[in-house]
């Protein structure tokens, strides 16, 4: 909805997460199929590790002082959902000190987030056998069985645990796997999903005599460990007149936490819209949750060129996601640069469910009618979410207000509906 294609600048938080390659050492192989019989003093530990000696704490101690600073970046990676990078510190964590539990339940949520129920339920059952009178263990195991499905053996968890817990305990644990609600949800996911499909159209209303806006789309992209590619046709009805729009793009991740995107966008009509455009942007991602990108975008109007120049900062605060943007445009022959702002806040209630705002206000370039174009100060209300609806569905939506000035004010919604396969 902001105008004149100022586009937020791709966060790139959809990267897909690849599974990565466990290797975990000397560690037990424990099947699907593998019951852990647990018991109160523990007795199962002397097999896993050469310290069986020790008590859990102590155990879990002789790992802590070299391998902190290590444990914390793990940790921030998964707030960021860089799923992918997490795994590979965890790899290092849990090769290191097999016996430390938190390595393994950490690795453990990373793989349930990136619905790989296989290799979460192994670490959370890892997990168990070293500290069988965790809480959150035995919650996340029965977590990640009864989001696959499997009641025998989330039945069997529940029986076991009664060996370590007192009555009170016992009923937590049952009252907490009680409210957990995956109908909505495929029992697993088919990680030969690269594709995403999507369909969808927006209308706004206008004040001061305009015309309605309405627009379509179809757009697809497709997903890999390391670069993501994408395209989407689009029709624009504005001013009584209709435009056609072609976007193609792809994103590169490189030289480790460095991700680059190049767009191109093409209307053969061009009444209103760009008869061309090409955005560039480079991402880098620290080792906290937090992320810096550099954008530049040249458009080509039928009459005129704008530049548009952006900085974005992001990052995570657990499950809230936090976004500004510096825009700086350049209208040809409108009296120079053009500051303006954009603030994203946004909450991620599951792994990819999210609702948000977004706040916009500053001078940006508007247009008046086809050919006519002006900087004017514009205010941007937005709410807008992502929500899973069934198996490989999901829909996107938004709808909000964005008043132009002294134009025009425009109110109204988008939807699109995901598709992955």
């Amino acid at each position: 909805m902001p105008s004149l294609q100022l586009i937020v600048p791709s966060l790139l938080r959809g990267l897909p997460v690849v599974s990565a390659v466990l290797s975990m050492g000397a560690l037990p192989t424990i099947t699907e199929s593998s019951e852990i019989h647990i018991t109160a003093n523990g007795s199962d530990q002397a097999d896993i590790h050469p310290h069986s000696h020790l008590r859990n704490g102590e155990l879990q101690r002789t790992c802590d002082i070299e391998t902190e600073a290590k444990f914390e970046k793990a940790k921030r990676l998964s707030w960021a959902h860089r799923y992918d990078d997490s795994l590979k510190v965890y790899n290092e964590l849990v090769t290191s000190c097999p016996w430390n539990s938190d390595f393994l339940l950490g690795m453990g949520d990373v793989a349930f987030w990136s619905d790989d129920a296989d290799a979460a339920l192994d670490l959370y059952r890892r997990a168990l056998l070293i500290s069988p009178d965790r809480m959150d263990a035995h919650q996340a195991l029965a977590k990640a069985l009864k989001k696959k499905g499997d009641q025998r053996a989330l039945d069997s968890t529940l029986r076991q645990a009664k060996n370590v817990m007192n009555d009170q305990q016992h009923a937590t644990l049952v009252s907490y796997v009680a409210g957990l609600d995956y109908s909505r949800e495929p029992a697993t996911l088919d990680k030969s999903k690269e594709w995403e499909a999507e369909v969808g159209g927006g209308y706004e209303y206008l004040n001061h005599g305009y015309k309605d806006w309405s627009s379509s789309f179809v757009g697809l992209q497709k997903k890999g460990p390391d670069q993501t590619i994408y395209g989407r046709v689009a029709e624009l009805n504005r001013f009584g007149l209709t435009d056609a729009a072609l976007t193609a793009g792809v994103t590169q991740k490189f030289l480790g936490d460095w991700v680059g995107t190049i767009e191109t966008y093409d209307s053969p009509t061009g009444h209103f819209i760009p008869q061309w455009s090409m955005l560039g942007s480079i991402r880098y991602q620290t080792d906290w949750p937090v992320g810096i990108e550099f954008g530049f975008r040249h458009a080509s109007y039928r009459t005129i060129n704008n530049e548009i120049g952006t900085v974005t900062l992001d990052g995570y605060i657990d499950q809230l996601r936090l976004a500004g943007t510096l825009y700086m445009s350049d209208l040809q022959g409108a009296g120079g640069l053009k500051f303006s702002g954009l603030l994203d806040a946004s909450w991620y209630y599951d792994d990819r469910d999210y609702v948000g705002v977004m706040l916009g206000y500053g001078t940006q370039p508007v247009i008046v009618s086809p050919g006519v174009y002006r900087n004017d100060q514009v205010q941007t209300y937005l709410l807008r979410g992502l929500q899973e609806i069934a198996g490989p569905f999901s829909l996107y939506y938004d709808a909000g207000v964005i008043v132009q000035g002294a134009s025009y004010t425009r109110a109204g919604a988008n939807l699109a509906l995901k598709y992955s396969f």
